[in-house]
């Protein structure tokens, strides 16, 4: 779920989730890069901003970028030619995931079931 950007912190890391065609085709898959908050600006607070580290090289995002900014990675992410995979575990989305997964959803799902 994306986050407020009033709860981003300085010096944490923070996944993004893109679209991205492939190639001259119509299919298209999730793309999931981590990115570095180096500094946060709430001056005015009506329009939040931050710097941010992404592969090396620190850009200022504003509001509609920050709020795109998630804590976990996505569940389930989408490949045409790979399959939905989980993140973490690389499981298929057909089988679930794995026994072992440390996602934050698969994590809270088997203390549901424990109960």
């Amino acid at each position: 779920m994306a986050m407020k950007p009033e709860r981003i912190e300085a010096g944490k890391s923070y996944y993004t989730v893109e679209r991205r065609k492939m190639g001259n085709t119509t299919m298209s898959c999730d793309s999931l890069s981590l990115v570095d908050i180096v500094a946060v600006h709430n001056d005015p607070p009506w329009n939040p901003s931050a710097d941010v580290s992404q592969n090396g090289r620190v850009k200022r995002w504003y509001g509609s970028d920050l709020a795109k900014l998630r804590e976990h990675p996505p569940e389930w992410l989408r490949n045409p030619l790979d399959g939905t995979r989980c993140h973490v575990c690389r499981a298929l989305k057909s089988d679930g995931h794995r026994d072992d997964c440390q996602h934050p959803r698969a994590v809270a799902a088997r203390k549901r079931g424990a109960r």
